[in-house]
């Protein structure tokens, strides 16, 4: 199921497909039985990614989810740092919409649930099994046998193509450049799990003012941030970056 050591990018591909297909699959037979409990099958995904892992070695699932304390100054920093990151990456994904235009109403979903429900389903389940598996596992294993630019750039990849569809497959390729940087900085699944969790929160509960643009045509109107707003994220990221680099605790463990 899952080589021990380290990864080809033909290893981390199928590994990928696997889970793809394991998603599928659990999809379709919530559909079939129709049931509408969303957090069945983020349990069901989450299961799964354990058992890719444990299938690894008795002891992955502990090295992975091994404990490391995080300086409080650099936990605020990549906090800020990320929050900065965030408004530029949005403004990424609006101008990419205006160039690909996106259908009308591709990502409403008429679901309703409540802020704790919407927490856990969007937000806890998705950090905790995608940094297990896009970090924990396909990149831990891909920095083994190549560069960790290398190793980096295709975990990423991988992370964004496996969103399905072009606009949520770049941004999450933005997230999944800086989740990266993270752990191979500093091998800690917690600090990656925390930061994937407060985008998704970010994303789910947090709408930043947008500018509109002229739009005539059958599509989702198209927006962009006011300036103000680009220049705030620049200021803060560039703010986290610099006091990430003031803490002195950049380390590139072995372990």
């Amino acid at each position: 199921m899952i080589k021990k050591d380290s990864f080809s990018v033909k290893d981390a591909v199928q590994l990928c497909l696997f889970l793809l297909g394991c998603r599928t699959l659990a999809e379709l037979l919530l559909y079939l039985f129709r049931i509408d409990l969303i957090l069945v099958y983020d349990i069901a995904f989450l299961v799964v990614v354990i058992f890719i892992i444990k299938k690894s070695g008795k002891k992955e699932l502990d090295s992975i989810l091994q404990w490391r304390e995080v300086p409080a100054a650099l936990f605020f920093a990549l906090v800020v740092m990320y929050f900065g990151m965030e408004i530029l990456r949005r403004e990424i994904g609006n101008i990419f919409a205006i160039i690909l235009l996106m259908p009308d109403g591709f990502f409403d979903h008429s679901y309703h649930r409540g802020v704790f429900m919407t927490l856990l389903s969007n937000a806890v389940f998705p950090a905790v099994t995608e940094e297990l598996f896009f970090r924990g596992v396909i990149l831990k294993r891909l920095q083994k046998n190549y560069s960790r630019r290398k190793a980096l750039l295709v975990s990423s990849l991988l992370f964004g193509l496996l969103h399905l569809n072009p606009w949520q497959a770049l941004l999450a390729f933005i997230s999944g450049l800086f989740l990266g940087w993270i752990y191979l900085q500093w091998k800690i699944i917690w600090l990656c799990m925390f930061i994937h969790c407060y985008n998704n929160i970010l994303a789910s509960f947090l709408s930043f003012p947008v500018n509109y643009l002229p739009n005539t045509r059958s599509f989702s109107v198209l927006v962009l941030h006011p300036l103000w707003l680009d220049i705030l994220g620049i200021l803060l990221f560039l703010t986290g970056l610099a006091a990430v680099l003031a803490s002195g605790k950049r380390k590139n463990p072995t372990t």
